[in-house]
């Protein structure tokens, strides 16, 4: 009984085990039917790769190891190419509490040469421990950045005790948690990564430049969030331009200043010909505008960032003046843009996100722009009479203003006073302007007619006789706040009054030789709304009319798409 009981069992055993491998061998045919099992292992992999790089859109729920077992275990397939893919453990990151079975993982499945991506964030003393195990294994690898994030005690202890020379590393980024840490390690570091080219440092001192020049091949340098300037860092930062002569990108961003802050004597640093991006951000408007005067750069500079940040410009107008001012001293050598882009912080429903920045985003071609930030006032009611809107007072009122003088066309997303519109209708190579409408009888329509001072008298001397001689395309953008059908047809017969009365100043007759090119309507609904009449209207003083369901026309995206338009 007892023996016929353990033959039953090893038989079942037996026909278990064999059901068990026909159904892992279906399992394998219906894989090998399914459109996944049919992908490229390269394309798998990418698959695996995009996963993880994409994993931040909700990075607080998925730690990144638990990301790569996750996608590790859909299948024993799937595991398979997923731990044969390099990519997948090009990037190893690690935390405060990343466990060490996980570093143990990544390290083991990194091929020899591999190019590796280590990135460290909010590490502590324990987790220093693994970013320095990391660091020193990638003596068979190439590691090509790292980044670590973490107290200043724990930067020094990994990189003081880093047995490591890294020919391949090209980028190193290091923030400061402690904010206002000193970089006691730079020696550490020179000699770890000797052939660094782009070195981030953010939440530091501003290092010396005796320090950052055994980085001989440093082309990128960027210090960030440096809270306080003293007389002594600025000296250094102009050392350090002077000293690094290989640089082609420098980005700077200088929070405050350290009590009263001298004017001067600065030096005056030799041309950076080599510079082709700069960015430089200060909360004080004296910072910025010392660096920019002793800054001489290349007439071809790419890409050229200016953030004048002192608060108290959205007091005193004066203050943007001489940002303004400023900045086209230091431009003055070389020409001026040909398009222009105003635009701010404020949104469409008029609410404030912030300080009232103001942006200019200039562009010469698709390859050199210029994006300026500064505080701006808001004017008074007194100055502007009742609107609807807040309008700001800008700092450019002058067509001759190094930034306006050559412009060939301009957007602006912004509410200026008249003066600055003024200054617009002045210029004599604008050829296409595109506004937001915004108000029945606004600035741009009254200085388009040749409307001097806002009550309607001419400014004494001029002899501008045509307001925008050279126009031939005017743009109108509808936002939600003007979407109102009367409102719209409303603006459109003030603007064909306007480029009427522009016509007669001018001495031609309507319709003929005063018709401008096409007037565009941009609106976010798919609808205009402008009625035969009106469109009628508009066809005598435009020989086009169109419209478009859009809130945006497609000129400047450069600006639209740059950090530095989407931080302020």
């Amino acid at each position: 009984m007892y023996a016929s009981t353990l033959e039953s069992l090893a038989n079942l055993d037996h026909e278990i085990a064999r059901l068990e491998q026909d159904l892992l061998a279906l399992k394998r045919r219906r894989n090998a039917a399914s459109p996944v099992y049919r992908l490229p292992p390269e394309l798998l992999s990418k698959i695996f790769f995009l996963a993880l790089r994409y994993m931040d859109v909700d990075y607080s729920k998925m730690r990144p190891e638990c990301t790569k077992m996750s996608i590790c275990a859909v299948s024993h397939q799937w595991r398979e190419i997923a731990f044969a893919a390099p990519e997948l453990w090009m990037e190893i990151q690690i935390q405060a509490n990343t466990k060490a079975q996980y570093l143990d993982l990544a390290l083991k499945q990194v091929a020899e040469n591999q190019e590796v991506y280590i990135d460290g964030w909010h590490v502590t003393s324990n987790g220093g421990v693994g970013v320095l195990r990391t660091l020193e294994a990638g003596k068979k690898w190439q590691v090509k950045r790292a980044v670590l994030n973490a107290s200043a005690d724990t930067i020094h202890r990994i990189f003081d005790g880093l047995d490591l020379k890294s020919e391949g590393t090209e980028a190193l980024e290091l923030t400061c948690l402690d904010w206002m840490g000193k970089l006691l390690c730079a020696n550490a570091l020179s000699g770890a990564f000797p052939h660094i080219r782009r070195l981030f440092l953010a939440g530091w001192e501003v290092p010396s430049a005796s320090e950052l020049v055994k980085f001989s091949a440093l082309a990128d340098l960027t210090l960030q969030r440096i809270a306080v300037i003293t007389p002594e860092g600025m000296q250094a930062i102009f050392l350090i331009l002077k000293q690094a002569r290989h640089l082609t990108h420098f980005d700077l961003d200088i929070l405050s200043t350290e009590g009263h802050f001298p004017n001067g004597p600065w030096p005056t640093l030799p041309r950076l010909s080599k510079v082709k991006t700069l960015r430089i951000s200060s909360g004080d408007n004296q910072i910025a505008s010392i660096l920019l005067s002793a800054l001489y750069l290349s007439a071809d500079i790419e890409r050229m960032t200016v953030v004048f940040g002192s608060p108290d410009g959205r007091f005193n107008p004066e203050i943007s003046r001489q940002a303004a001012s400023t900045l086209s001293l230091a431009l003055m050598h070389t020409t001026a843009p040909k398009s222009l882009l105003v635009t701010s912080t404020i949104g469409d429903d008029g609410v404030e996100k912030g300080l009232e920045y103001i942006g200019f985003g200039a562009q010469w071609d698709g390859k050199r722009t210029l994006a300026a930030f500064m505080v701006v006032p808001g004017a008074s009611s007194w100055e502007v009479g009742v609107t609807s809107q807040k309008l700001y007072s800008l700092p450019f009122i002058n067509p001759e203003d190094w930034l306006l003088s050559r412009l060939e066309s301009i957007e602006v997303v912004h509410y200026p006073t008249f003066p600055f519109w003024e200054a617009i209708a002045g210029i004599p190579t604008l050829q296409k302007i595109s506004v937001r409408a915004w108000q029945r009888n606004d600035c741009f329509t009254r200085a388009l007619q040749g409307d001097g001072l806002p009550d309607g008298s001419l400014r004494p001397g001029t002899t501008r006789a045509t307001p925008f001689p050279a126009l031939n395309s005017i743009g109108v953008i509808f936002t939600a706040r003007s979407l109102d059908t009367a409102f719209k047809n409303g603006y459109a017969h003030d603007l064909a009054s306007a480029l009427r009365t522009r016509a007669a100043r001018a001495g031609h007759s309507i319709p003929g030789p005063g018709q401008i090119d096409i007037v565009h309507f941009y609106c976010c609904a798919s609808e205009l709304g402008i009625d035969a009449d009106t469109h009628n209207l508009l066809l005598s003083v435009a020989w086009d009319v169109r419209c478009s369901a859009s809130t945006a026309p497609a000129n400047f995206e450069f600006c639209r798409d740059s950090d530095a338009l989407d931080t302020y």
